[in-house]
């Protein structure tokens, strides 16, 4: 959140300040550090432990043997990278992922 001082100054002076950098270094190693967890080999473990409980209720839920899959639909909101849509959707169901920061829809 911009500070009120901020607010009243030109823009180019607050890109030029001190804490627009700041603000935005932090979520582009934010947005880094989500890219390796969820795409990568080395966020393997996090995303099991993360994302399986979740796929293990909608598996258990829908059986693949009693249930058309491709019927059920499944929104994730605040998708991130989209690494746990991607799963959902990996399991046969019908899924959409939403994101509001910029910076996670810039990278897909």
């Amino acid at each position: 959140m911009l500070s009120a001082s901020l607010c009243c100054l030109p823009l180019e002076l607050i890109y030029q300040s001190r804490f627009f950098k700041t603000r935005q270094h932090e979520r582009v190693v934010t947005t880094l550090k989500q890219i390796m967890r969820d795409w990568s080999d080395l966020g393997e473990k996090e995303r099991s432990t993360s994302y399986g409980p979740i796929l293990d209720i909608l598996n258990c839920e829908f059986p693949v043997e009693n249930t058309n899959r491709t019927d059920i639909h499944v929104l994730t909101p605040g998708c991130g990278l989209a690494r746990l849509t991607w799963e959902i959707f990996s399991h046969g169901f019908q899924s959409e992922g939403c994101e509001f920061s910029w910076y996670m829809i810039l990278t897909r």
